[in-house]
Formats: C-alpha cells, structure tokens, sequence
C-alpha cells in the first residue's frame, strides 16, 4: 500500500492499481474492480471456477458515463437518468442526516424534510445546507 492507500500489488495479482483502485475479498475469490469502468472481473479458487456474470437487466447509462448521464438529466436533455434522482436523493440525505446524528449523540432531532431543516436547531444549518458563491446558481 502506498501513501494513498491503494491495495498492494499483491492483493491484485500483480495488476497496477491506477486500473484497477478497488478490491473484495472473499473466501473463494477476489473480486478486482475500478468503480468508474467496466473492467470488472472476477479472480477465484476452484469454488467459483465457472462463474458466469448474469445477463444485464438494468438499462445503465448512455456510455457508460454516469456524470454525462447526470449533467443531461439536470439540464432536460433527457427525462429521467437511469440512477434515478427520486429514489438516490432521499437516501442520500438519510445517510447525512445519520452522519449528523452521530455528531450530536444523546440528542433527539427532528427532520422537516419540506423545510430541509432540523427543527428548532438553526446553528445546525449549516451543515445541512450552505450559502454559494455567486455564478453558481441554476436557473430551471
């Protein structure tokens, strides 16, 4: 491992990790990847020699490029982006919403989703949202 904590050459086989940055290990096998590419493949043991991947069921992003994909569903160029912003936007803000909670431990907070708020906790909003810079607002 380096001083940006990239898994060692040897935990990937001997592939340079500037192609493949990211690792599962399993019991019989290890599963090498790059989140950004399709270059993922499996590198096992005996127990899951044959492995097939399963036929794609769901649609992915126009080349295989989920920021082009993002940028064109926010500026209306297409209706809906494949990871869909109905479903990925509430749960991000679950996730944060957690984060915040663990900041303030033994503390009950209240969530007014409509008001992207924590009720009666105005020095928290800043961590829920913040005041941008000018050029940066978008117009739709």
């Amino acid at each position: 491992s380096d001083e940006f904590n990239h898994p060692n050459t040897k935990l990937l086989d001997g592939l340079p990790f500037q192609q493949f940055g990211s690792i599962v290990i399993g019991e019989e096998g290890k599963l090498i990847f790059n989140r950004r590419h399709g270059n993922w493949f499996l590198h096992s043991r005996a127990g899951v020699d044959g492995f097939e991947w399963p036929d794609q069921a769901i649609a992915r992003a126009k080349d295989q490029d989920p920021y082009k994909e993002w940028f064109d569903a926010i500026t209306g160029k297409i209706v809906q982006a494949e990871s869909h912003f109905g479903q990925s936007g509430p749960f991000a803000e679950t996730v944060l919403l957690g984060v915040i909670a663990q900041q303030n431990p033994d503390e009950e907070l209240e969530w007014d989703a409509k008001k992207m708020e924590i009720v009666g906790r105005p020095d928290l909003k800043k961590l829920v949202q913040r005041d941008y810079r000018k050029g940066w607002k978008f117009k739709g």
